[in-house]
Parts: structure tokens; C-alpha cells; sequence
């Protein structure tokens, strides 16, 4: 099996969309699908009345958050903060660093650069 995309219920999809691709590299391809640099991964935000909308803002990242390679996540959290994310933690380890901020909708983002890769 091949993962195709993550589905996530969301207030304002349009205008999260659209900060994604401004900001995290994103395409869209769809209305409410977006495409991450490599095309091989892809997000789904809409807003479907049928469901509740959760609270993104106020989730803990530890229950859901989205996680991105990076080769400086320093130098990425502050490039997202300045187009206004919140940085909410660092975490630099041997072999490990770590930075999980709010988008500007609440979606919970995690730059991750590893020693040890867990993709194949």
C-alpha cells in the first residue's frame, strides 16, 4: 500500500491552502487538495459541514501535528514564524532536533532533521 493523502476538517481551507503553498513549498492541485514539493504526498483540507471541526488551536501536537524533513529547522521555524506561525518548542539532541510550531490556523507543524532517517 501507498499512502495517498491525509483528509483534515478545517474552518478556512481556502486561505490555509494557500499559506501552505506560500510557505511550506505546497501545489495545488485540486480545490481542496495541495501536493508537497516531491508530488508524491498529498494534503487534503475542506470544510465539510457534515462534521465538527476540531480545535485545531487548542490540540495538543503530541494527539496530531505534520512533520517535515529539514536541514535547518532553526532557520525553517524562523522563516514560518515570520510569515506568522507560533513557535511553541525546540528540541536539540544528538542525532535529533526538532521544532513544532501553529500555523496561522492552528494546524500543529513539526521540522524534524534526524541522525538516524526512519524513511526507507
Amino acid at each position: 500500500m501507498k499512502l495517498e493523502h491525509i483528509g483534515y476538517n478545517v474552518a478556512e481551507p481556502q486561505k490555509l491552502m494557500d499559506w501552505w503553498c506560500a510557505n511550506l513549498g505546497f501545489k495545488q492541485v485540486h480545490p481542496a487538495f495541495i501536493v508537497d514539493s516531491t508530488g508524491q504526498m498529498a494534503i487534503e483540507f475542506y470544510n465539510n459541514p457534515a462534521a465538527p471541526v476540531p480545535d485545531w488551536a487548542n490540540t495538543s501536537p503530541l494527539a496530531m501535528h505534520i512533520a517535515f524533513l529539514s536541514d535547518d529547522v532553526d532557520a525553517d521555524a524562523k522563516r514560518l514564524v515570520a510569515a506568522g506561525a507560533t513557535l511553541l518548542e525546540t528540541v536539540h539532541k544528538e542525532g535529533f532536533d526538532m521544532v513544532m510550531l501553529r500555523d496561522p490556523f492552528g494546524m500543529a507543524i513539526q521540522f524534524v532533521k534526524r541522525g538516524n532517517p526512519i524513511l526507507l
